[in-house]
């Protein structure tokens, strides 16, 4: 090859197979700006979402970049260039893909190192370790959402193919990342939570509808810039084609909210409070994430913050209360068997015209005897407690926790649990619920539970707003044994994303915070509690009926456009090539 062709190949791709470490740089500098976009918690100068548009810019820029090869009669080139295969060159783009991925987790998911010493007991070093075999395990999801741009690297190693349209490969990117399984559900899209106009779109499209304008935004910059020296000026298009995107979404969310504004300021009120009682339990004896104002759990000292909190509710006029809101895992956990207990919680809710909603845990008597509490199903459920003496239907958790609740594939391979409950401490055997009918407290008012896990799922907010009759959500959820890890930061955001969805309003309630409440479109109306303080909060809340477009279709449209995108890819990859120039 001539010094000349050499210049011209180098110019026209950057990223040669000359700067291989550029190649996997690239995919670096890409997952750490998408970790700078998730919440921060002890770290304020993450949570920048406004990275989100181009941080997958260096990630594409680098698929697109991989060596390609063409018709040459240089016996030259043939023999010091190695061939470039189609395949060869998808599985390069695919391992990018996978360190992008491991890299991404390793930060962004790093807390969960936290709850494996203080909740199972690990020692750090094994616990390290597993987290960072977790994290490369992981990080084959990343592969599959990006499957279609990385068909698009395969089918481009000869340069006369012709690349796949970005529109196309951003949507079947976009319903890979919604569909495909995994343990904590973030998306793209969902990073975006630093602007309340943004979120707006969740109610369209659920919180991964962004997700399709991140891939195509950062898809068409990458290219425009790889294209610039044979077409000056692209990138200037599409600097401004994406600016001018973003500014009509942000636009309409903020359409959206000022609209609404206006019914929120007539709409029904509900007045609620929530309890942090900030207990610690005797398997966190050692927790040196402890604080001063700790306490062990009780119910004597359960019933005196939930004292403090009517005589909060009376000092701010807030008197009587709808609801009060008991975190999970706060009440003794033979509080549905007790009577004794039960009585004590009817007598203060008839003292004070109020419900209480409750978390606890029910299980069959007999099978405990027979396997022991750690080894027979038990269940996660929520129920009130109302003026009247009544309690309501129970509620089951329906989504248990990986690994502390649950085993996957233990239903098909029962030996995974067993082992695991053998040399982990704390973890249980915990059922699946299947109701999502909303509890009523008050003739007019229906509170929808969800317990941990189950708010960071569209799926039942989405059932409990559209057929369970929910006029609120109550996260229901217990931190502590995530220490004063980001892990409450990233479910503050999971729960606002339910509210927007659903257009319901949004109670976190949480043992050692955070805990805060979110109006109907996703702004919050109280201050976040910090982590392990003891503190009572209350809002008087809107309570709407409308429905939003998303609670109405869920993600029919999106399961749609997905098939139709995974088509015009198939038709398109059926073209012939273009000719060389």
């Amino acid at each position: 090859m001539s010094k000349s062709n050499r210049l011209s190949r180098s110019v026209a791709n950057p990223l040669s197979s000359q700067s291989s470490i550029l190649l996997f740089l690239a995919p670096l500098a890409s997952a750490l700006m998408v970790a700078m976009c998730f919440p921060g918690g002890r770290f304020p100068w993450l949570s920048a979402g406004w990275l989100m548009p181009v941080a997958l810019v260096p990630l594409f820029g680098a698929l697109e970049s991989l060596p390609t090869s063409s018709p040459s009669t240089s016996r030259v080139r043939s023999a010091r260039e190695p061939r470039v295969t189609p395949f060869g060159r998808a599985r390069k783009a695919a391992l990018m893909v996978w360190f992008f991925g491991t890299i991404l987790n390793s930060i962004a998911f790093f807390w969960t190192t936290e709850p494996a010493i203080l909740f199972g007991g690990i020692p750090k070093v094994p616990a390290y370790a597993g987290f960072a075999l977790y994290c490369a395990l992981a990080a084959a999801f990343y592969p599959i959402v990006f499957f279609p741009f990385l068909w698009n690297a395969g089918r481009l190693a000869k340069k006369q193919a012709r690349p796949f349209g970005l529109v196309w490969m951003a949507l079947a990117s976009t319903a890979l990342e919604h569909w495909t399984p995994r343990f904590f559900f973030w998306t793209f899209g969902s990073l975006t939570h630093h602007s309340d106009a943004l979120n707006q779109w969740a109610s369209v499209g659920g919180f991964s509808f962004l997700s399709f304008f991140i891939f195509f935004g950062a898809a068409w910059l990458a290219r425009s810039a790889l294209s610039q020296p044979r077409s000056p000026g692209r990138v200037g298009v599409a600097l401004a084609g994406v600016a001018g995107l973003w500014t009509a979404l942000y636009g309409i969310g903020r359409w959206r909210i000022d609209v609404l504004d206006a019914e929120l300021a007539v709409a029904p009120r509900t007045k609620v409070a929530w309890v942090q009682p900030n207990f610690t339990f005797a398997e966190l004896s050692s927790n040196p994430s402890r604080t001063a104002d700790d306490r062990e759990q009780s119910l004597d000292d359960l019933m005196a913050v939930t004292g403090e909190a009517v005589k909060n509710a009376e000092s701010r006029g807030l008197a009587p209360l709808d609801l009060i809101v008991w975190p999970e895992s706060v009440a003794p956990s033979d509080f549905v068997w007790s009577k004794p207990q039960i009585e004590r919680a009817q007598a203060f809710t008839a003292e004070h015209k109020t419900s209480i909603l409750a978390q606890a845990i029910e299980f069959d008597e007999a099978e405990v005897k027979e396997k022991g509490l750690r080894g027979a199903t038990t269940y996660s459920i929520s129920f009130l407690v109302r003026p009247d003496g009544s309690q309501s239907s129970r509620f089951r958790k329906w989504v248990p926790i990986p690994f502390g609740e649950s085993v996957p594939l233990e239903n098909q391979f029962p030996w995974l649990g067993e082992l695991l409950r053998a040399h982990v401490g704390n973890t249980s055997k915990v059922g699946i619920g299947t109701s999502y009918e909303a509890l009523a407290y008050t003739p007019e008012f229906r509170v929808a539970p969800l317990i941990c896990f189950d708010a960071i799922l569209p799926r039942l907010p989405r059932l409990q707003a559209k057929e369970g009759g929910a006029s609120l959500f109550v996260n229901q959820a217990n931190f502590v044994w995530m220490g004063r890890s980001n892990a409450g930061s990233e479910f503050r955001e999971l729960a606002r994303y339910r509210a927007i969805e659903n257009g319901r309003s949004m109670i976190l309630a949480a043992n050692t915070g955070p805990s805060v409440a979110f109006d109907p479109l996703g702004r919050a109306v109280t201050k976040t509690t910090p982590l392990l303080k003891r503190s009572v909060d209350m809002a008087s809340l809107p309570v709407v009926t409308w429905r939003t477009p998303y609670s109405y279709v869920g993600d029919i449209p999106l399961a749609l456009l997905g098939a139709l995108s995974g088509v015009m890819l198939v038709i398109h990859a059926g073209r012939k090539e273009r000719p060389l120039h």
